[in-house]
């Protein structure tokens, strides 16, 4: 099981926001490095809602 764990990818890498240039996690939405808000804003929700809406 420990094996499984370290083989998943990152969703995520740190940097600096290509949007607002915050430092942080980045996700890559639409080719650009984005901070968890900027990427909120893009999608217009936040993981949580979207996970929260699934159920």
């Amino acid at each position: 099981m420990a094996n499984e764990l370290k083989s998943e990818k990152k969703k995520y890498q740190e940097g600096e926001c290509e949007e607002c240039g915050a430092y942080g996690r980045l996700y890559d939405v639409d080719g650009k490095l984005l901070c968890e808000d900027c990427k909120d804003e893009e999608f217009g929700t936040s993981e949580e809602e979207a996970e929260e809406n699934t159920d």
